[in-house]
């Protein structure tokens, strides 16, 4: 039932988004910031592959394993862009640090999963590894 009440905020938040303009999109050149009007996912979410959670929070994206931080997004975002349009709320952001783009997008549904794309920027074009995507699951 919890799922499905935030699935129904995410998608209520981005209704309320299109209804005023077709899209609402805010850029930051370094850190997590969201634009007013564009609610943040908070909460975390559960990539399977990996065994790995990204936590999501209202300024704050870190990444964990076994609850040790992997990865602490927070000041080392670069691009940050949250936008809300016509396929649901998207967020991107690359880092220098990690060597990659990232981007997820909460879709218009009443589900709470997100889409999540990797780009390694440190691997040739055509290597295998260049490109990650996968559905993350939303645990609480």
């Amino acid at each position: 039932m919890k799922k499905i009440i935030i699935a129904a905020l995410f998608a209520v938040g981005a209704v309320f988004a299109l209804s005023a303009e077709d899209s609402v999109d805010v850029s930051v050149v370094r850190g997590v910031k969201y634009p007013a009007g564009v609610d943040a996912p908070t909460g975390v979410w559960h990539d399977a592959k990996w065994d790995a959670d990204w936590e999501f929070a209202t300024n704050s994206i870190v990444l964990k394993k076994d609850g040790k931080v992997i990865y602490d997004f927070t000041n080392t975002a670069e691009n940050f862009k949250a936008s809300a349009g016509l396929s649901g709320l998207t967020v991107t952001f690359d880092c220098s640090e990690t060597g990659r783009s990232y981007k997820f997008v909460k879709p218009i549904s009443l589900n709470a999963d997100l889409d999540m794309t990797i780009d390694r920027n440190d691997v040739p074009a055509k290597d295998p590894n260049k490109h990650y995507e996968t559905k993350i699951t939303w645990n609480k």
